[in-house]
């Protein structure tokens, strides 16, 4: 499944398009086992002079699976690596059973997601290799720039 939606994002990279809501919800699976990422409602082109982080709502996607970089800065501009961040943060959902990070309040959520660095996904669940927890912190990283910079990278290192 990762490897199949990891590919949409590329594809959809690759056309300067970001998806802006990557998370469990928007990634369809039918009977056959086909992959497909949806919900490109708030996609932007990554050309656009006014693309900002924020929509009309406030929100640039879903909190629990936006990237820090989104919430600590408002009016950032959002890049590829924002995208790579909520797409490990929803294969780290998947592999899991949890999120990243974890809070009782969406305000204490917010707070945590700027200091506190998710628990390795094979501290959480030990059958997880250490390539692919290994590349999970990697995405997650709190820092833009110390992410993977392409999906292609991404997927590269989590050996799909």
């Amino acid at each position: 499944m990762a490897r199949q939606f990891l590919g949409a994002l590329e594809y959809a990279h690759e056309r300067k398009l970001l998806h802006r809501d990557v998370k469990p919800g928007n990634i369809l699976v039918n009977e056959e086992g086909d992959v497909k990422m949806v919900d490109f409602g708030l996609a932007k082109r990554l050309v656009d002079s006014a693309f900002t982080q924020q929509t009309a709502t406030g929100m640039p996607g879903t909190p629990l699976f936006m990237a820090p970089e989104l919430i600590s800065q408002p009016g950032v501009t959002a890049t590829f690596k924002a995208d790579i961040y909520s797409a490990a943060a929803t294969i780290y959902r998947m592999l899991t059973g949890r999120h990243p990070i974890e809070a009782k309040r969406l305000d204490e959520w917010f707070e945590a997601i700027q200091t506190q660095a998710p628990p390795k996904a094979n501290s959480v669940r030990p059958d997880i290799p250490e390539k692919v927890s290994a590349a999970l912190d990697k995405a997650l990283n709190k820092d833009p720039a110390k992410r993977h910079p392409s999906m292609a990278e991404l997927k590269r290192d989590l050996g799909l």
